[in-house]
């Protein structure tokens, strides 16, 4: 009697593991993003896998979402695990991992003070990076080619 997974959920395991290795770097990626780059790796890999390793991931806490927009949901391979806010630059997606302890405290006390329990909360603090706060406006190039 062999203790192997069936060559279905091999495949599966497989391709899931390819979609989380593909999350490298500070940026968020749709997943229309991060399916084509897989495909163009040569990965056979549907977009409904993708997005369903993505939606396990982020509830393993090994990815992080974040909604841009008009509602597009992004991702990245989370830092560090447990509980967390992002600070994400609007305009170039980098984020950065950030710890909110009076925030936490202040969530508790509100929860305690209307009986709740089992509480989750998400909180994404958006903004201009560093390095996006320091180039010019993107269409400053198209204003000043007219003149």
């Amino acid at each position: 009697m062999t203790t192997d997974m069936p060559e279905p959920r091999r495949q599966l395991a497989r391709k899931r593991a390819v979609v989380l290795s593909s999350l490298t770097g500070d940026e968020f990626r749709s997943t229309q993003e991060i399916h084509r780059a897989l495909v163009a790796a040569g990965h056979r890999i549907g977009l409904t896998t993708v997005y369903r390793a993505l939606q396990n991931f982020t509830e393993q806490g090994y990815v992080d979402v974040v909604t841009f927009g008009r509602g597009e949901r992004m991702y990245r391979r989370s830092g560090r695990p447990g509980h967390h806010h992002n600070l994400v630059c609007r305009d170039c997606g980098t984020a950065r991992e950030v710890e909110l302890p009076g925030v936490e405290r202040a969530i508790r006390r509100v929860a305690t003070a209307h009986r709740f329990i089992d509480t989750e909360h998400t909180i994404e603090i958006y903004g201009r990076c560093p390095d996006c706060a320091a180039a010019p406006p993107a269409d400053l190039h198209l204003r000043t080619a007219g003149q």
